[in-house]
């Protein structure tokens, strides 16, 4: 999360939008804010609604990281080694009585 403009897939550095701050939606920075009390009711600004600032997990804005690693090279090669094994075997029929 950007701390300069609160919007995601970025940081402060590399951010070229307009400040934006979290506790007041105003055009500053947070760390320049005004407003130095404890917020009452605190709005996300980035989806707008009450209860949570902008940097809450729960947000229904929050991008949902990945967190599966991708199979490594020697797990892909024993998956396919295991299919071609299952693949050559020869069903046994059983005998007639």
């Amino acid at each position: 999360m950007c701390f300069k403009c609160s919007a995601f897939f970025h940081s402060a550095r590399n951010c070229h939008r307009k400040p934006r701050c979290i506790k007041c939606n105003e055009e500053h920075e947070t760390r320049n804010c005004p407003t130095k009390t404890m917020i009452e009711k605190p709005a996300c600004i980035n989806c707008n609604q009450t209860g949570y600032l902008a940097s809450w997990k729960g947000c229904p804005n929050y991008p949902n990281i990945n967190t599966k690693k991708a199979p490594t090279y020697a797990q892909k090669l024993k998956l396919n080694l295991n299919r071609n094994e299952k693949s050559t075997e020869i069903p046994q029929i059983a005998p007639n009585k």
